[in-house]
């Protein structure tokens, strides 16, 4: 059916700008890709390449040190796409935004979130990690 295809063109289109932007990321344009990011999820809110985009999201204010907007982008996965592979991630940077923010307890509460929500993650394990730290 032509929806289908249309469908299938723009999922293309999203994985291409997608992976582009993941590029231009990892070259740490983190404010190019920060703009390019919010660029795809104006125009690409429904690709599978969305939880992702979004969870890069926070990592480009993450290393800008702009730990609230971080905390912000990192949620939105969490709340948005619970189920994306990118959840677990997205949770435990947010629990690292606000220590660096000195949110301790927040912070704690977070990644006791991790290991309740996602326990058999990887990132179950670094929470884990984190929070013996803490005490």
């Amino acid at each position: 059916s032509r929806r289908a295809d249309d469908r299938a063109v723009l999922e293309r289109q999203a994985r291409e700008r997608y992976e582009r932007l993941l590029g231009v990321f990892m070259e740490g344009d983190l404010d190019g890709a920060r703009e390019g990011f919010l660029a795809f999820l104006m125009k690409f809110p429904n690709s599978t390449r969305a939880p992702n985009a979004q969870y890069w999201l926070g990592e480009c204010y993450y290393g800008k040190k702009q730990y609230q907007e971080a905390i912000r982008a990192f949620e939105r996965v969490v709340v948005k796409y619970p189920d994306s592979n990118k959840a677990p991630a997205a949770l435990l940077k947010k629990g690292y935004a606000q220590l660096a923010l000195n949110k301790h307890q927040q912070a704690k509460a977070t990644l006791q979130d991790v290991v309740k929500s996602y326990p058999q993650s990887p990132e179950a394990q670094k929470a884990s990690d984190r929070l013996s730290h803490l005490k």
